[in-house]
């Protein structure tokens, strides 16, 4: 009764006719020819989930019916970017990572920008996150997409070829997911998201303190702020939000004061593009380089309690990006670069491009 009344609603909306978005200044999605044969195509509802996005005013409720019939009737994911696996899992689809730049000319770029912040004095630490199906390849199901064999491939190249690397130092976030896997815990990703979930990123915080500065990091100073519901990013671009639980988790270390001392914009981002952090303590306490993180959604959270002096500024291509990185770059003498590993070839791509950011890694 439910599947056909979502069709029968989906039926009468045909009679809603066609228009123009004045604000968007194009024509909107005509709603698709209606034929009893077409019940049977995904395509079909995968046009009228277009439709429905542009011309219903209350139109989630609709979108998410329509979610409903392509994944249970169909087993189909109404968005090419989210792949559908077994058990309520969703995966960020990538296909495209396999016919792009290989895993080896990606590590020569980033060793190149080793190499070159080395000469200049300063210290390079890499934190690549890898993809799920990377750590969990069994949610994938039975039949596996062929691009996510070619991935969890080149993601185990690429940290190879980091990994023999002499002027970078690489946090190993797959080696640690995979290791944490086959202990029974809580899982390492969001089911219906594609980051991780408070089980594995202090983990990453810890070991870039500690890569910095061994045996800094406070288990003991990580603390439990409250339980909440978040939702998970695939499931949003599916068009039917799903909630899970969440711990927000924060630092509390013993006579350390922290501050939020700058923040800058991006024009491509808007507010938030740039933020700077202080903290003092007592001698001994704090990493003393000034530091700065390039970072992306899956930086490590809970850092600015143990640096004196941290950067966060988030991956742009516009060039007021190049101007504030530089800035920040000068003045630091650790440099983080974290990146989503499928963004990461176009990401080196752009900082190597004509050497734009070289000059100021060269030595004064």
């Amino acid at each position: 009764m439910v599947f056909l009344g979502v069709i029968l609603s989906i039926f009468g909306l045909s009679l809603l006719g066609e228009g123009v978005s004045q604000i968007e200044n194009r024509s909107l999605a005509p709603y698709p020819d209606f034929e009893v044969s077409k019940l049977a195509d995904p395509a079909y509802y995968k046009a009228v989930n277009t439709y429905l996005k542009d011309h219903l005013a209350e139109r989630a409720a609709f979108v998410e019916a329509n979610t409903a019939v392509m994944i249970l009737a169909f087993r189909q994911s109404p968005n090419p970017d989210v792949y559908l696996g077994s058990n309520g899992w969703l995966f960020a689809a990538h296909p495209e990572q396999c016919a792009g730049v290989p895993p080896n000319v990606t590590a020569e770029r980033l060793i190149a920008i080793g190499k070159d912040l080395r000469a200049s004095g300063r210290r390079l630490v890499v934190l690549v996150a890898p993809s799920k199906e990377t750590v969990y390849p069994e949610h994938l199901g039975y039949f596996a997409p062929a691009w996510s064999r070619c991935v969890i491939q080149q993601t185990d190249e690429l940290r190879n070829d980091l990994q023999r690397a002499k002027d970078i130092d690489v946090l190993d976030a797959l080696g640690l997911l995979r290791a944490l896997k086959r202990s029974p815990q809580e899982p390492l990703y969001f089911r219906t998201g594609s980051h991780w979930t408070e089980a594995f990123s202090p983990l990453v915080s810890r070991d870039l303190v500690d890569t910095l500065k061994p045996g800094l990091w406070q288990q003991t100073a990580l603390r439990t702020v409250r339980t909440s519901m978040t939702v998970g990013d695939l499931s949003l671009m599916l068009g039917a939000p799903s909630f899970e639980a969440a711990k927000e988790l924060e630092v509390r270390r013993n006579k350390i004061r922290t501050r939020l001392v700058e923040k800058g914009f991006c024009p491509l981002y808007g507010p938030g593009c740039l933020y700077r952090y202080h903290s003092v303590g007592p001698p001994g306490t704090l990493i003393s380089d000034r530091t700065t993180v390039i970072h992306d959604s899956f930086v490590p959270p809970m850092l600015p309690p143990y640096f004196s002096d941290i950067t966060f500024v988030a991956w742009s291509k516009d060039k007021a990006w190049d101007d504030m990185l530089a800035e920040s770059i000068r003045r630091s003498r650790v440099v983080v670069i974290v990146s989503y590993e499928p963004y990461l070839a176009d990401r080196m791509a752009n900082l190597a491009a004509e050497g734009r950011l070289r000059p100021i890694f060269r030595p004064k």
